[in-house]
């Protein structure tokens, strides 16, 4: 459905009804491609999130973009993002990888792993300790 992210941005600017993201998507904000999700947050198909960010506010808003089985596009916002749930680790198309896939790929890993599995580097006193 969508080529490469300025395809998707293009799409999110031809079809955003609410007017805060219309406005952070046109320059008022910082948009992040996060990349593909299987499943997206409240659906059980695949897509893209996109975070915008507000320059004034600093508040960042979350928008899913699925698509149908009849090929249909469509949007909503969601509150947060399941890092667990990122696709992108494999993808050669950066579509799904999205803007950081390295960042990406920590943070997915950081909420596969129980707490109780994940050991962060040891520190060591040094010799005058």
């Amino acid at each position: 459905m969508f080529h490469n992210k300025q395809h998707l941005f293009q799409w999110l600017t031809d079809n955003l009804s609410d007017r805060v993201l219309q406005n952070l998507l046109q320059g008022g904000g910082q948009a992040e491609l996060l990349g593909g999700f299987s499943p997206l947050p409240g659906s059980t198909k695949p897509g893209w999130i996109v975070a915008l960010t507000s320059y004034r506010t600093g508040k960042v808003y979350y928008v899913c973009v699925g698509v149908s089985e009849a090929g249909k596009a469509h949007w909503w916002r969601a509150k947060g993002v399941q890092w667990e749930n990122w696709d992108g680790g494999g993808a050669i198309k950066t579509l799904y990888r999205g803007d950081d896939p390295e960042k990406y790929k920590r943070l997915k890993y950081e909420k596969e792993t129980p707490s109780s599995q994940f050991h962060p580097p040891q520190r060591h006193p040094g010799p005058n300790c």
